[in-house]
């Protein structure tokens, strides 16, 4: 690549030395250099922060084991991995997405330790709903008006599941709920 360049450089022809040429092939060549170098460190960087995403996961499985037990997992105990979706470990309690739908934390005891209460998911549907609901999407070109119609019917299925204590804990467990 760039040494490649500069050789070709130092060896062209002395006797036809034209200066402007000469300038725009050396930006030419300084540029395509830092590009590369900016590149190369883009690429280490996404493999650093890769490889901290690979060890945070490793050490949350460790910490599950280490509270659960290696069988608390319901895919290893039917001799399995949990799936992936785009790359990413699927929630191991948010089967239908109802959470992630809602924009609610999809593990247990996220970040903030707690859980997730009736109040937040009474908050976040209503935000949602707000967002999704039909009435507010006239201005959506024909087309688009039945995804925002289904999106508001899985909206209320998903409140309708995590607002009610039982069929809540059914769903947190596995279970399929049928509303």
């Amino acid at each position: 690549g760039s040494n490649r360049e500069w050789r070709r450089w130092e060896e062209s022809d002395l006797w036809r030395w034209d200066e402007r040429k000469r300038r725009r092939w050396a930006t030419n060549i300084s540029r395509d250099s830092h590009s590369r170098a900016l590149q190369h460190r883009r690429a280490i960087e996404r493999q650093t922060r890769q490889q901290d995403q690979l060890q945070a996961e490793t050490d949350r499985e460790a910490r599950r084991r280490e509270r659960f037990g290696d069988t608390s997992s319901h895919f290893q105990r039917m001799g399995g991995e949990a799936p992936t979706y785009g790359g990413h470990r699927a929630a191991r309690w948010d089967a239908q997405g109802f959470y992630k739908l809602l924009g609610l934390p999809t593990e247990r005891g996220s970040d903030s330790g707690a859980l997730v209460s009736d109040r937040d998911v009474k908050r976040a549907f209503r935000r949602a709903a707000m967002r999704w609901h039909p009435d507010r999407r006239d201005s959506l070109p024909p087309s688009d008006r039945p995804l925002a119609h289904e999106r508001f019917t899985a909206l209320s299925k998903a409140y309708e599941v995590l607002r009610d204590p039982d069929l809540r804990r059914q769903y947190d467990s596995g279970q399929s709920v049928v509303v």
